[in-house]
């Protein structure tokens, strides 16, 4: 009877995590959407990772993209990601997948979010799509990047009179990037809020989190382990790595690295880094077992030669994730350029100045809370196949000196080995036969 019981208990507690398991719901904010324009959704799952989510165009065919995400609790996130400005219009959708163990059979599920896209007179994307306020500090910014179109006038308003925006409305003209700052005391805020961008017909709500649930630390539980408590901003960059070659190598370029640090006054465990929406881009670890307080840790990006890329640019994510529910995304921007005046070539470069936590900006003198980290890389690939070019030049002109060299050397042992004929000489001839002719 004890046996039965415990067979039961066992297979309800498996029955009840196989469909807590299975839960995935996917929205996207917004049924019709413009190309360029950033995207705003909401995905509850419980083993989320930046890998299980995907944008489809309506053939199946995947959209590359740079996902970053926001964790509003547990197994709840909003995503935000920005299409591309060049894309087919049409119906495309956002979905996220997983794969469990459902009755001892590993099974796959997902959620999927329809969408249409259009093209609009004026699209400008932003970053980022969500903030998440903090007590130590007291203002956000964020940035408006023109995308095509007209230059687009977008009117700012809150829903929370704490929060004051500099500006009521902000212009950005084509080839732009406008920086809006919302100063805000965090004493008043009352709770979540709404900043509201509107452009015509190209809206944005962005959600402003108080972050007051976040703002106590986590107690240990029996296991040792910090609890799903975890602030998930307990990381954070700290600095990054400029070009460490400047010879490109013949298989891949080292193009720098990103440094992070542990800001939680426990350690984090399990870490994975992945990488999205840009391609080539390889990381030199993808797992890391701890990093204690106040450590950092240097990740090394590679990305690959990529020969028969195209110009033009790429927008991804590095995401850094803890078992504990710490979390990191830093965006990537790439471009790929065919520069053919030698005097434009450049070396790759890895700039970042929104890597410095509390970092002043120049023109202003308030404290600005870096809310979206972003890497800026340039890379030449005609001076690569230039540098490609010569090698083969090189190459071609070593294999010619090869082949006339062992000519030469087939010549020299033809003459050395001929046969020899000893031929004599015209005077010698002639006395041997005036012998004879005495002899006879």
């Amino acid at each position: 009877m004890g046996k039965i019981f415990l067979f039961l208990l066992i297979s309800l507690v498996f029955c009840s995590a196989s469909a807590f398991a299975a839960n995935i719901t996917v929205s996207v904010r917004g049924d019709s959407l413009f190309a360029g324009q950033t995207v705003q959704a909401d995905v509850a799952m419980d083993r989320f990772e930046i890998s299980k989510l995907a944008l489809r165009d309506a053939a199946g065919g995947r959209v590359p993209v740079g996902f970053f995400r926001y964790a509003y609790g547990e197994g709840n996130y909003m995503v935000y990601f920005s299409l591309p400005a060049q894309m087919q219009l049409g119906n495309y959708s956002f979905s996220a997948s997983d794969r469990i163990m459902e009755d001892g059979v590993l099974k796959d599920i997902n959620a999927t979010a329809l969408f249409k896209v259009s093209s609009g007179q004026s699209v400008f994307s932003i970053a980022p799509a969500i903030i998440k306020l903090a007590s130590q500090q007291s203002v956000f910014r964020i940035d408006l990047r023109h995308v095509y179109g007209d230059a687009a006038d977008a009117a700012v308003s809150v829903t929370d009179n704490a929060l004051k925006p500099v500006r009521a409305s902000i212009a950005v003209a084509p080839g732009e990037t406008k920086t809006l700052y919302v100063n805000y005391d965090y004493s008043k805020i009352k709770g979540d809020a709404v900043l509201k961008l509107s452009a015509g017909a190209l809206v944005y709500e962005i959600p402003v989190i108080s972050g007051k649930a976040n703002a106590s630390e986590a107690v240990p539980n029996q296991t040792g382990m910090p609890n799903a408590t975890t602030p998930v901003d307990a990381l954070e960059t700290v600095g990054q790595l400029t070009v460490i070659r400047h010879k490109v190598p013949r298989d891949r370029i080292i193009a720098g690295g990103l440094k992070i640090r542990n800001a939680y006054s426990k350690p984090l465990h399990n870490l994975t880094f992945s990488s999205s929406g840009v391609p080539g881009v390889e990381l030199n670890v993808t797992e890391l077992l701890a990093l204690g307080p106040n450590e950092t840790y240097t990740q090394y990006i590679w990305i690959n030669r990529l020969k028969n890329a195209t110009a033009g640019n790429y927008t991804g994510a590095v995401a850094v994730n803890s078992a504990e529910g710490a979390s990191l995304d830093v965006k990537l921007e790439i471009e790929f350029q065919d520069i053919l005046e030698e005097q434009n070539q450049t070396l790759p470069v890895l700039n970042n100045t929104a890597l410095i936590p509390n970092q002043a900006s120049s023109k202003d003198t308030v404290t600005v809370e870096p809310v979206d980290t972003q890497i800026n890389l340039t890379f030449n690939f005609t001076e690569i196949q230039q540098a490609n070019e010569e090698d083969q030049q090189r190459s071609l002109w070593i294999a010619v000196a090869l082949i006339l060299a062992v000519l030469l050397i087939i010549a020299l042992l033809a003459y050395k080995l001929r046969p020899k004929v000893k031929y004599k000489q015209m005077k010698e001839y002639t006395q041997e036969l005036g012998s004879e002719s005495r002899q006879r």
